[in-house]
């Protein structure tokens, strides 16, 4: 059995919008209409709505960069990023360069690196740039993405090349 939600129902001549709350699960929708000149018309689909706690657990896997500290000017060469996400997850890692602009020109981003790595039974995970190396003040767009089972989360890091 159904439930006439036509009261509840926002309907013109051209369209008609519902807008109530749907309960996790399967809905099935079933319409009937008439235009002006009496010709009636049927249409009937379904479907699903996720549970809320399926959307709030996909913000609940941890992902935080704890060094360098955003905007660090370091050496790319040399650096080691550090952080921390759940025990055996997934990180993929996509590092850019942008050159400074040079003559008011802008620069485009050049890959650096992207890499995937695994935190370890403690949750830890780092990795380099490998051996880039950017001018100075080169801006590096860090991107992480971490992923355990339905789970993901992602987080961005800007680091600036030092100079010499």
């Amino acid at each position: 059995g159904g439930r006439d939600v036509t009261a509840d129902t926002q309907v013109t001549p051209q369209s008609f919008s519902y807008r109530g709350f749907f309960s996790p699960g399967r809905h099935s929708v079933e319409v009937s209409a008439r235009d002006q000149a009496g010709n009636a018309s049927q249409k009937s689909w379904t479907f699903d709505v996720g549970s809320a706690m399926g959307a709030a657990s996909a913000s609940l896997l941890p992902l935080q960069v704890l060094q360098p500290g955003p905007n660090a000017v370091v050496n790319a060469a040399d650096v080691q990023i550090q952080g921390r996400s759940a025990p055996g997850a997934t990180i993929r890692v996509k590092v850019d360069a942008v050159a400074p602009a040079v003559n008011g020109r802008a620069s485009v981003a050049q890959p650096v690196t992207q890499q995937t790595v695994l935190a370890d039974a403690s949750g830890n995970f780092s990795f380099s740039l490998g051996s880039y190396r950017g001018a100075a003040g080169t801006r590096y767009e860090v991107s992480l993405v971490a992923n355990q089972g339905e789970q993901s989360a992602e987080q961005r890091l800007t680091l600036y090349q030092r100079p010499g």
